[in-house]
């Protein structure tokens, strides 16, 4: 990708209808590989989390709320799930919600934004919509792991991951 050399084996045309491109593969929500991306990553860090935390788990539920509770910004579907939960990844006894988010910094729309407006967009849209559901409801914390395309990864995804090795050693 770097290189920007052609992928073999890639179609032609997405299902989507449109020509297929690396970049167009990176972004399409119906032939790309988002979904299998985001999921390969949620499935790594769990394993990560796994070896320093407690009581992981992928795609956990959250506990339904009324949805007076919360302004209309908050996720308040009865069936809202994060990527993870682990129990001792800021310390030992808290609970701890993570959901990941992988952008592709170099798309259209996000031209005439550096790296970290892009990083706190997406840091921000993560916490409007579960932060305070996360800490009201739930009583845990709330982490948003931002990564991208091309192998960054956002202020609080980079603590975050910090703090998994320190906890390691």
């Amino acid at each position: 990708m770097r290189y920007g050399w052609k992928v073999k084996g890639i179609p032609t045309h997405c299902a989507c209808g449109e020509t297929n491109s690396m970049d167009h593969s990176l972004i399409c929500k119906l032939g790309g590989y988002t979904s299998m991306r985001h999921n390969s990553v949620r499935d790594s860090q769990a394993q990560i989390m796994i070896e320093v935390c407690g009581n992981v788990q992928t795609e956990p539920t959250l506990l339904p709320i009324n949805e007076n509770d919360f302004e209309r910004k908050v996720d308040t579907a009865d069936n809202a799930r994060l990527a993870i939960s682990a129990r001792g990844l800021w310390n030992s006894c808290e609970k701890t919600f993570v959901d990941i988010r992988i952008t592709h910094p170099t798309s259209q729309s996000y031209s005439g934004k550096s790296l970290a407006e892009v990083y706190q967009q997406h840091e921000k849209e993560k916490k409007v919509k579960y932060n305070q559901r996360v800490i009201d409801i739930e009583k845990s914390s709330f982490n948003p792991l931002v990564f991208t395309t091309t192998g960054g990864m956002a202020p609080e995804c980079n603590a975050t991951e910090s703090t998994k090795d320190w906890q390691n050693k």
